[in-house]
């Protein structure tokens, strides 16, 4: 990209340094895809050499570099712009053309991850590792925060330990917890259980009825 009739192998090889590492077979996002073919390319996946290669023939098509500098492009009313998110840039700056672009791919272990997320909630199908217990660390953060909410609230409640059997839901806990829905009600878990089914919006567990309340039951 020296001088205006080069080729683009310029921008790839003489203007742009490669890791040294492996090379890896990488598929652009959407956005890049879509530049990379209207500069020729054909396929799905790529090395960075290609991508790099086909960016610099889209450079070239679109005459983007600057007249008098060649080594800046200028992109600010362009795909290209919109993409790397900067209004220039200058192929020098090799580190900074590398995280342009690699924000802008994805890797085969991103995919795969991205093809099980995908399909752990199409199909609701539960998971063993308590990592995919939970969509979000948000989400595992505020279930950590309601448990130590619910052992201090046992503590105050000073909950009875002589029932029957134990709750269906954790198990450990002494069925107390009796869900209300209407007129009737349903003694399948203890208090804290029941109260979390309650605090969720979920219905009951027997009836699927919707909770109205949950009353603490004692034992006599």
């Amino acid at each position: 990209l020296c001088k205006p009739h080069l080729s683009t192998c310029g921008l790839v090889e003489g203007c742009f340094q490669l890791p040294s590492s492996g090379v890896k077979t990488i598929k652009p996002k959407p956005l890049l895809m879509k530049l990379l073919q209207s500069a020729g390319a054909e396929k799905d996946t790529f090395t960075m050499k290609e991508i790099l290669f086909y960016i610099g023939q889209y450079i070239m098509s679109k005459r983007l570099y600057d007249e008098k500098q060649q080594h800046i492009v200028h992109c600010a009313n362009d795909l290209l712009g919109h993409l790397f998110g900067v209004q220039s840039f200058s192929i020098k700056e090799h580190r900074q053309l590398y995280l342009m672009i690699s924000k802008n791919l994805v890797t085969a272990t991103q995919q795969e991850q991205s093809s099980e997320s995908q399909e752990s909630e199409a199909y609701s199908q539960p998971s063993t590792s308590s990592s995919m217990l939970y969509s979000s660390q948000e989400d595992y953060k505020e279930s950590e925060k309601e448990d130590i909410e619910d052992k201090e609230e046992r503590l105050e409640l000073g909950q009875p330990v002589s029932c029957v059997e134990p709750c269906v839901i954790c198990q450990t806990r002494p069925k107390n917890g009796c869900i209300v829905h209407g007129r009737t009600g349903h003694l399948m878990s203890c208090f804290v259980c029941a109260k979390k089914l309650k605090k969720r919006n979920k219905p009951c567990p027997v009836c699927r009825q919707p909770i109205e309340m949950i009353i603490l039951t004692y034992f006599c």
